[in-house]
């Protein structure tokens, strides 16, 4: 006899919800390590990107989670902006000033002269004289 028809229903399904529960915890620890990379921790742990999808719209605690250490990520980054602003690094000055000074002016515009057509601009220059 095999071993799963000796079992109870309830031990193998509990079996592999257990299971689940831990594959969980095992991407969101990875998710951490690889600092919020969702395709590092689906490879190391096992899982499709599909499968990280389906947990996050079916489990709202999962979701908070990975939630959570995107932004912790975030802080993490933005500790070295500033601490690299600090250090005054123009770069990393002027990326700050783009993207959080916005209200105030520090926006880089393209400014396009585009009124008329390249065909408009020759029938401009063409005079009803030369008919």
């Amino acid at each position: 006899m095999h071993l799963i028809t000796q079992r109870p229903l309830t031990y193998i399904y509990t079996y592999i919800y257990m299971g689940k529960i831990q594959r969980k915890k095992d991407f969101l620890k990875h998710f951490r390590e690889g600092r919020g990379i969702v395709m590092y921790a689906c490879e190391k742990t096992g899982i499709s990107r599909e499968t990280y999808r389906q947990w996050k719209l079916k489990d709202p605690k999962f979701k908070a989670t990975c939630e959570d250490i995107a932004e912790e990520v975030l802080d993490v980054v933005e500790s070295k902006l500033l601490r690299k602003i600090n250090e005054e690094d123009l770069t990393a000055i002027i990326f700050y000033l783009k993207t959080k000074g916005k209200h105030r002016g520090y926006v880089e515009r393209v400014e396009n002269n585009i009124s008329m057509t390249p065909f408009e601009d020759l029938m401009m220059s063409v005079t009803d004289d030369e008919d």
